[in-house]
């Protein structure tokens, strides 16, 4: 899959049999098909489940969880753990604690400023790029790749 930033407002993942356009409004398109709320959507071989404020993927046997809305934490919550986040909202502190707690592959940032708190907090190296690769088989294993969609 290939993720892509369209605009100010929107993310494109490309897979090999449709496009996924997503808005940091939650709004969610599948090829044709505009994703009117939460539920269970299967879509050009894309599997959806959207609750309020995230949405998991299976895209080309990738888990990809999309984040819009700073998440509440709680302790006893069981996540689901994916393979890449893409983060729509500001990266900070909280979305730094999720990280660390579900321990994705892979965390793709929609909002540049986000880069700062992990350079300069967490120590971490960010790779600024227009478009991204990612694939079951390129992404690491024990360890965690840290992306910026460029403008």
């Amino acid at each position: 899959m290939t993720i892509t930033r369209l605009n100010d407002h929107q993310v494109a993942i490309k897979t090999n049999q449709t496009m996924v356009t997503i808005g940091d409004d939650k709004s969610i398109v599948i090829g044709t098909h505009e994703i009117q709320g939460p539920g269970e959507y299967d879509v050009a071989g894309v599997g959806l489940q959207m609750y309020d404020g995230t949405t998991m993927f299976l895209v080309e046997n990738l888990r990809v969880e999309v984040i819009f809305d700073q998440p509440e934490l709680s302790p006893d919550e069981e996540l689901i753990e994916p393979d890449v986040f893409l983060v729509m909202t500001q990266y900070d502190k909280t979305i730094s604690e999720l990280v660390k707690k579900v321990d994705p592959r892979a965390v793709v940032l929609f909002q540049p400023a986000g880069a700062e708190v992990l350079t300069k907090q967490e120590g971490d190296t960010v790779e600024n790029q227009t478009t991204i690769k990612l694939t079951a088989q390129t992404l690491p294993v024990d360890s965690r790749q840290y992306f910026v969609l460029a403008e």
